[in-house]
This record gives C-alpha cells, sequence and structure tokens, in this order.
C-alpha cells in the first residue's frame, strides 16, 4: 500500500480539523438555542407558578372566610367598662370586727381578704354585669337585638350576713361609648330593658347594626330587687334572616371566658356586720348607723367611728 505523500496528509488534517470544528460550533450554537428557548420559556413557568400560588391563597382565603360564615355571627372578647358592684354581701356573719384592720390586698391572690377571696366567697349586691366587645364576623350585617335568661334558680335574700364595700377602681378614660342594656333577674317577665348608670329604664328597643369587621363594646346590667339569684345569659343577636343565642360570659381569664354563671343578692338591711376599705386599703368595720340605703343602694356616711376615712 502506498505511503500518502505529506502535502496528502496536511490535506486530510486540515480537513479533519475543519469537520471537528464545525460540529463543535454545531453543538455550541445548538447548545445557545437551548439555553435561548429555557429562557424564553422561564418567565411563563413564574408566571404559571405564581397563578398556582394566587389560586392557592384564594382557595385557603375563601375556606377561612367560609369557616366565619357558618360560625357565629360575633366574636366576643372582654370589654373594659364594667367595674363591678359598688358592694357586695356574704351569707357569713364576719362579726366582733373580725376583719378589721386587715389590709385588703389588691393583687393578694389567695389572701384574705383579696379582690380574688371576694370574688370567691361574696356575692354582688343588687346588680352584677359584664363589659363584652363585639366584633362582627359576616359579610351581611349583624344586629344585636336584645338580651335572654336562661338557667335561671332564686331564692329568699342571704340573711344576717356581711355587707362590705370593697376599693373603687378608676374610669377607664375616654373612648367610644358603649351600648348599655340590662334585666331585672328576678321580674315575673324579664325584658331587656335600657341602662342610666346602675339604674334600669324603660324597655330596650334599639338596635345595634354591625357591618363585617365593624367593633362595639356592650355593657350589660342584670338587677335584683327581692331574690338572690344565680342564672345564665344570652346575647340575642339576628343575621342572615335567622336569630342567634351568644352565650355571655360573667368571668374572663387571660382574654378567655372563664364561666357563664352570674350571681347576684338583694338588698337586707339586717347585716350583722358592715366593712368597708379605706383609702389606705384597710378593712374598717362600721356601725349601721354610718350606712344609709336609698331604694337599693348603700351608701357609707362616714359619720361614726371610721376615723381613717
Amino acid at each position: 500500500m502506498p505511503v500518502p505523500s505529506a502535502s496528502t496528509q496536511n490535506a486530510v488534517d486540515t480537513a479533519e480539523r475543519r469537520a471537528k470544528r464545525a460540529e463543535r460550533r454545531g453543538f455550541a450554537v445548538g447548545a445557545i438555542g437551548v439555553v435561548v428557548a429555557i429562557a424564553a420559556l422561564i418567565p411563563a413557568f413564574r408566571g404559571e407558578a405564581r397563578e398556582q400560588r394566587g389560586d392557592a391563597d384564594d382557595r385557603k382565603e375563601k375556606k377561612a372566610e367560609d369557616a366565619l360564615e357558618a360560625g357565629l355571627p360575633l366574636k366576643l372578647s372582654p370589654g373594659a367598662t364594667y367595674y363591678g358592684p359598688g358592694w357586695y354581701v356574704s351569707s357569713t356573719s364576719y362579726g366582733n370586727d373580725q376583719l378589721n384592720g386587715q389590709p385588703f390586698k389588691q393583687d393578694g391572690g389567695a389572701a384574705v381578704p383579696s379582690w380574688a377571696w371576694l370574688a370567691k366567697n361574696w356575692t354582688p349586691l343588687s346588680s352584677t354585669g359584664v363589659a363584652v366587645s363585639v366584633e362582627s364576623q359576616y359579610k351581611t350585617t349583624v344586629l344585636v337585638q336584645a338580651l335572654k335568661l336562661r338557667s335561671v334558680d332564686c331564692h329568699r335574700p342571704v340573711p344576717k350576713g356581711t355587707l362590705l364595700q370593697p376599693p373603687t377602681i378608676g374610669d377607664g378614660g375616654d373612648g367610644a361609648p358603649a351600648v348599655d342594656m340590662g334585666m331585672y333577674v328576678d321580674a315575673n317577665r324579664p325584658v331587656t330593658r335600657k341602662v342610666q348608670g346602675l339604674t334600669l329604664g324603660a324597655p330596650y328597643t334599639d338596635q345595634v347594626a354591625l357591618d363585617k369587621g365593624d367593633a362595639r363594646e356592650l355593657r350589660i346590667i342584670f338587677n335584683t330587687q327581692r331574690r338572690a339569684c344565680t342564672f345564665q345569659a344570652d346575647l340575642l343577636v339576628n343575621s342572615k334572616g335567622k336569630q342567634y343565642r351568644l352565650p355571655l360570659p360573667a368571668d374572663w381569664s387571660n382574654g378567655k371566658p372563664a364561666g357563664y354563671t352570674f350571681t347576684v343578692a338583694p338588698p337586707s338591711k339586717a347585716y350583722q356586720s358592715r366593712y368597708v376599705v379605706s383609702r389606705d386599703d384597710q378593712l374598717i368595720a362600721v356601725p349601721e348607723s354610718d350606712i344609709e340605703w336609698s331604694g337599693q343602694d348603700p351608701t357609707y356616711t362616714g359619720n361614726g367611728e371610721l376615723n381613717s376615712w
């Protein structure tokens, strides 16, 4: 077999190199084309992903909205403008000045005497109540209409116990006025009434209209005139052609309902012992002559032996 000349071999080598370069250029051009094509598709992919996320967010929002619409029409939370009764009564007679001179501990927990001790062992005199903030959850208007009692159990007044005026609580400052309504718990036919201070007046005929997201504070007073009562109460509201009964918490703890049973006692002037909390937070025993009554409301006159008042 003849050996190719040098010039012929050079020509072959050159042709092979040119072929390889052309192949590489073709591959590079192809790769660039693929990259360009992929780059062109990225915005579409991203747009589709955004659309899918948007659809998922919409579905999540609609699910949450449907859950609200399927639930109660109002969200309840603690109000701030009800400070409790001015006087309490106990079936225990703390006679012979058993508590005289003891400090009333504002944050004393179960210490005696303290707010916790008072709440656990004493009954509000003449009136009790609660302040509650309500926020509308429905797209359609929610109407707050009235109160309704249930599980009412009334009996004779507390006999010959102890009367106590605890320290006062400061007011909550200025703010949007609360909606006031109340009831006589021991009435033969309890109806929702208008409120002036702690006094109940004519039947309540107003309606509070709340659109979605609207909030309002309700201050509710329950009075008794003749009998001591325990009871539960509902707030009657109307929306979407349906009436709802929302249980009213009697007490709150950390922003959540701590109980639904209210207690209230009527006035009984035959108390065996009477105490008031002085300005320096001391429990002071006072004589009967220092308590004046105006209907259901006792007033400490300070005309007797309490010198530190």
